[in-house]
């Protein structure tokens, strides 16, 4: 099974100034992440999970992935699905480096 390739749009959690800080001219602005990768369904309940790399030579079941992100749901402002190529991943010996 192919995982969906997807970016996550979503409200990261933010730490205001560091020391004292004067209510009168403080005004904090969410920060909007956009994070892309591959969605690990039903990783973690309550959480978007998705991967940066994984071995395709592994598919269809998936044991391996690089670098997961746990995005909790009530931060997540949308997430679309992205187009992935159809076509088989280079052997590695056939790889020609430039």
């Amino acid at each position: 099974m192919q995982w969906a390739l997807v970016v996550v749009y979503w409200k990261d959690a933010f730490d205001g100034e560091n020391g004292w800080t004067e209510t009168s001219g403080y005004h904090p602005s969410p920060a909007m992440v956009a994070t892309v990768g591959w969605l690990w369904p039903a990783c973690l309940d309550g959480y978007v999970t998705v991967v940066n790399s994984y071995f395709p030579d592994e598919l269809p079941s998936i044991d391996t992935v690089g670098m997961p992100v746990h995005i909790p749901v009530g931060m997540v402002e949308k997430m679309v699905t992205l187009d992935q190529p159809n076509f088989p991943a280079p052997e590695v010996a056939s790889i020609t480096w430039v």
